[in-house]
């Protein structure tokens, strides 16, 4: 008898641990979605900025001055700049016409890809946008294939 009353109890807190579980999931994804709709809608109007918060390659990385470390969209031109490594000392200048401009939504992995090019009066920019559902942002700037300079930050609206 006190073995069955055991594993009805044991049963018991499982079924409680799960259904639990499944909220928290379903919570989360909730969070996520209303992140990831928010993050749609201003990919969407092309009136947007990146703030830089940190710059990384391959082998380090490094909080930037987000005040320094910014650009923004409007419709079809780009005006910022972005710095590199402390230990590379280069700057992006984006501050031209935009070109190609491309945006693909992943409603199911609720990812955002944006790609486009910049035209300056010198130079041509090639620029990759990844948004997350939670927010983040992980942009990619290429000058040259030896010429590229990566950060994570955020897509605020203007």
């Amino acid at each position: 008898m006190r073995y069955i009353c055991i594993v009805f109890l044991v049963a018991g807190l499982m079924s409680s641990f799960t259904a639990i579980s499944q909220e928290s999931q379903r919570s989360q994804k909730d969070v996520f979605q209303s992140s990831y709709n928010a993050s749609k809608k201003k990919i969407q109007s092309q009136k947007y900025q990146f703030i830089g918060g940190y710059v990384y390659n391959n082998k380090n990385r490094e909080k930037i001055d987000d005040n320094s470390n910014t650009f923004i969209i409007n419709t079809s031109n780009v005006k910022g700049s972005l710095t590199s490594l402390s230990t590379e000392k280069k700057t992006f200048i984006l501050d031209g016409m935009i070109r190609n401009y491309e945006a693909v939504f992943n409603d199911d992995k609720q990812t955002i890809r944006v790609e486009f090019k910049v035209e300056t009066e010198s130079e041509m920019y090639d620029v990759f946008i990844d948004v997350k559902s939670n927010g983040n942002a992980f942009l990619t700037v290429k000058k040259s294939p030896m010429d590229i300079i990566s950060w994570t930050g955020k897509i605020k609206a203007l």
